[in-house]
């Protein structure tokens, strides 16, 4: 009895996904594309190589070294013992300008990037 049901139940699993398999793979068309405002789009976006990198361009700043940039200063300045205020990025000096507090006195401090050394402390 107990293998039959076994049987039953492997037999039963293996049917469930076959046909969640089938319903859920999605259907690609090679034709246009419709939208809910009436426009249509045909799939021809990967032939038109100019379109595609039409975002370089554009002018666009690249925030990632920013972004980049102010957490490795905060980083070094926290583990030198110093509670950052205020960062400021300098890309075309490739310096991080900080101001910090350390010991109940405020410093300004410049920091090179990428290799975060300290170039100037000034007590403030």
């Amino acid at each position: 009895m107990t293998k039959t049901k076994l049987i039953s139940a492997g037999l039963m699993a293996a049917a469930l996904s076959v046909a969640s398999g089938c319903t859920s793979t999605p259907l690609i068309l090679d034709g246009p594309v419709y939208h809910p405002n009436g426009d249509y789009k045909k799939h021809d976006n990967h032939k038109n190589k100019n379109k595609h990198n039409s975002h370089k361009n554009k002018g666009y700043k690249n925030t990632n070294n920013k972004a980049n940039a102010e957490r490795l200063a905060t980083r070094k300045l926290n583990s030198m013992g110093y509670r950052v205020e205020k960062l400021d990025y300098k890309e075309k000096q490739g310096i991080v300008k900080a101001k910090a507090y350390r010991g109940g006195s405020k410093y300004k401090i410049d920091l090179s990037y990428p290799s975060m050394q300290v170039i100037n402390m000034k007590k403030d």
